[in-house]
């Protein structure tokens, strides 16, 4: 059995959630259902895998984030292909930060809560994939994710909101309001 080839993934970006079908094209496939075990976007494996026959396969996306990830089929020997192709998903965009909530903490500071709506913000609950937030400049160290478009920092320190400035980065992709 030689390493499979991948040709062509489409589409070439889809949302954070996961959850899109990825249709991917080459050749030495096998065709049936035992010669591939698995489609991996950027490490992560592909779901329900669906041969149509030695030159694609279709499966599910996984939740995720990032730009530029490998696209790789593995056969049932263990030969991954080569010539890997790549797939993004959807950079994050912020919409809406809602002016922050006040809230005393036990030491006597004031702490905020910052909500942040957009697109692809977050991605399908991996605590992997987390966003970095900075308001102001200033790390937010504790998030909520309420889903892949809303998320929430809580407990940043209230000087922080001194610019307003906020940005978001998921998977190496940048959005700022």
């Amino acid at each position: 059995m030689q390493a499979p080839v991948v040709t062509g993934v489409s589409p070439s970006r889809a949302s954070t959630i996961g959850g899109t079908i990825l249709r991917v094209q080459g050749l030495g496939f096998g065709g049936s259902d035992g010669d591939i075990v698995s489609v991996q976007v950027g490490g992560r494996p592909c779901l329900n895998l669906d041969m149509r026959g030695d030159r694609e396969i279709r499966c599910s996306l996984p939740a995720g984030v990032g730009a530029r990830l490998s696209v790789e089929v593995v056969n049932a020997v263990g030969l991954r292909s080569s010539e890997a192709r790549v797939f993004s998903y959807n950079a994050p965009v912020l919409n809406t930060v809602t002016p922050p909530t006040a809230l005393t903490a036990p030491d006597n500071t004031t702490r905020l809560n910052v909500l942040l709506e957009g697109e692809s913000i977050a991605s399908g609950n991996r605590s992997d994939d987390a966003p970095v937030i900075l308001v102001g400049g200033v790390s937010c160290t504790q998030i909520m994710v309420i889903s892949t478009s809303t998320v929430r920092c809580i407990g940043l320190d209230a000087s922080a909101w001194t610019s307003g400035r906020v940005s978001l980065e998921l998977g190496g992709q940048t959005a700022t309001s």
